[in-house]
């Protein structure tokens, strides 16, 4: 019998051939504690067994470069930086693009499962100077056991780039 430690509540109760429990959907960064007990066959409880074990951190992206302040050239190719922290829980990782039109919407640069910083992209193409450009670079995690349950981070640069044309 496994239970949260403390509980009176068996989250399982494993057959004589079993040799694994599987908590799923677990929090990141939390310690979880279990007593495990055996059972014979007379429904007599062992002593209790205390086992904790810790979940991992979630991933995180920051931007790391374009910053803000550069100057790109229109259809040339750039390097964009970023910092990934706990890759090993990392799906995929995309970049996108907002220029200064007003749209809202974020155009995809690139996306891929390969997680190498930097990124060498294609500069947008732009008719004349365009202002207002911002890039954000977003990863999902690999979700739980199961791969369901995956979140999504983000990271952009806190200040607007140029594109211009030449």
């Amino acid at each position: 019998e496994i239970y949260y430690q403390g509980q009176d509540i068996a989250l399982d109760t494993l057959t004589f051939d079993q040799t694994t429990y599987l908590d799923n959907g677990l929090s990141p960064s939390t310690e979880y504690c279990y007593d495990i007990y055996g059972v014979n066959v007379q429904g007599l409880r062992s002593p209790v067994q205390q086992n904790c074990a810790s979940t991992g951190s979630p991933p995180y992206v920051v931007m790391a470069s374009p910053l803000g302040g550069k100057i790109l050239e229109s259809e040339s190719e750039y390097m964009v930086y970023f910092d990934l922290f706990n890759s090993d829980f990392v799906d995929d990782i995309s970049l996108l693009y907002k220029d200064d039109s007003g749209s809202m919407d974020w155009q995809v640069l690139y996306s891929s499962e390969s997680l190498i910083s930097p990124l060498v992209i294609q500069v947008p193409e732009v008719s004349g100077i365009t202002y207002d450009n911002f890039f954000k670079v977003i990863i999902n995690d690999k979700g739980d056991y199961f791969g369901n349950n995956s979140v999504s981070y983000s990271s952009q640069n806190e200040y607007p780039f140029i594109i211009s044309s030449s």
